[in-house]
């Protein structure tokens, strides 16, 4: 090991690293100790030893908690980086097999997504991965990249607004587009509609932040009179009691459509290409990859197994 330092390696630990990279990712000892089950003055011991050891204070004391210095700024990438490949060094023998695992993916991803596919991936689970449990979340998108680099989050799925960090990776799933729903039994809507109808009718509006992109946000206050509503599904369920009417993704609608006793109707303007993307780590382990090729081709075929 002649062409390393092997002195400095000899002071580093696997747990100093941990310490290192918590500090740096919420700024705060007490977090920091609760997250890595550590006492307090675990942490100080720490800190004083990765400032010996890089020589640099690394952190700077703050009214609001532990400020990073430049220093650890620019470590902080080849820190996780270095955090990853130790996790993957120690799990070199794990396989991963659907058949035998109890892995548990969380996934954010919007209600737009899950209402269509979760179903599918469910049947088809309970066939080839009886024992895989999944947590769907809702986070905005810059905090979904921070906890894919983390390993907190296996995948962010949804319309992505924000540039990717270069050690992530992006992939197109499916396009869809916006459609009107309406009761079936609505007294003036019966199939299609016009302009001046769209304009005079009630309205019924989905605002979720990690749904609706900063653009249709704006539109909202120029919509004709309604409801605002936090999701989808509690949109389309009062547009099937009332007339009210909704625009919502037409994949959806149409999933809708039937128990719901809908009308999927085509709007009167052009609607926008509505890209759907899942965000993931550039070399996912053999789980998430597996996870991954289960959406894809659920999505391909979202009524294959139901």
């Amino acid at each position: 090991m002649s062409e390393f330092n092997i002195s400095k390696i000899r002071k580093m630990d696997g747990a100093l690293l941990l310490v290192f990279h918590e500090l740096i990712e919420c700024g705060n000892a007490r977090q920091v100790a609760e997250r890595l089950s550590l006492s307090q003055s675990a942490i100080s011991h720490s800190l004083t030893r990765l400032r010996e050891l890089f020589d640099d204070p690394l952190f700077i004391r703050k009214s609001h908690g532990l400020e990073p210095t430049r220093r650890s700024l620019a470590l902080r990438d080849e820190l996780r980086e270095l955090l990853l490949h130790t996790e993957k060094l120690l799990d070199v023998d794990k396989t991963f097999v659907p058949g035998s695992t109890r892995r548990w993916f969380i996934v954010t991803a919007p209600e737009f997504f899950t209402s269509v596919i979760a179903t599918s991936l469910v049947s088809r689970w309970q066939k080839i991965a009886p024992s895989i449990s999944i947590e769907y979340r809702q986070l905005a998108t810059g905090a979904a990249f921070d906890d894919i680099r983390k390993g907190t989050l296996d995948l962010a799925i949804g319309r992505i607004e924000q540039p990717i960090p270069s050690d992530l990776v992006q992939e197109v799933l499916y396009e869809d587009v916006y459609c009107i729903v309406a009761r079936k039994r609505h007294p003036r809507i019966k199939g299609k509609i016009t302009r001046e109808q769209f304009e005079q009718e009630s309205h019924v509006l989905a605002s979720a932040r990690s749904e609706v992109t900063r653009a249709e946000s704006k539109i909202y206050p120029s919509m004709p009179s309604g409801v605002v509503v936090g999701n989808w599904m509690t949109a389309m369920s009062m547009v099937s009691e009332s007339d009210c009417l909704a625009t919502c993704h037409r994949k959806m609608a149409e999933r809708f459509a039937l128990p719901l006793g809908l009308q999927v109707i085509e709007p009167h303007f052009k609607p926008d290409i509505l890209t759907v993307s899942v965000v993931r780590r550039e070399k996912p382990d053999e789980g998430v990859e597996w996870l991954l090729r289960q959406i894809r081709d659920v999505v391909q075929q979202p009524d294959a197994d139901n």
